[in-house]
């Protein structure tokens, strides 16, 4: 998350995420890419229902 100057991130995916953006905007994407493809960090969530609103029935718990 972004507010201002202060960029936060919470958990190890996000961390990562958060760091390849700090990349980006100090050095520029490129660069960021290349750390992200030396570091092999391609997610891939196993299920498309990261949110209530991409999962089928967000209320239901099975």
């Amino acid at each position: 998350m972004r507010e201002g100057k202060v960029i936060t991130a919470a958990g190890v995916s996000s961390g990562i995420d958060m760091a390849l953006r700090l990349a980006a905007l100090e050095a520029g994407d490129e660069v960021a890419q290349g750390i992200q493809l030396a570091i092999e960090y391609d997610p891939q969530p196993p299920f498309n229902a990261g949110s209530p609103t991409k999962r089928r029935n967000p209320w239901s718990t099975s």
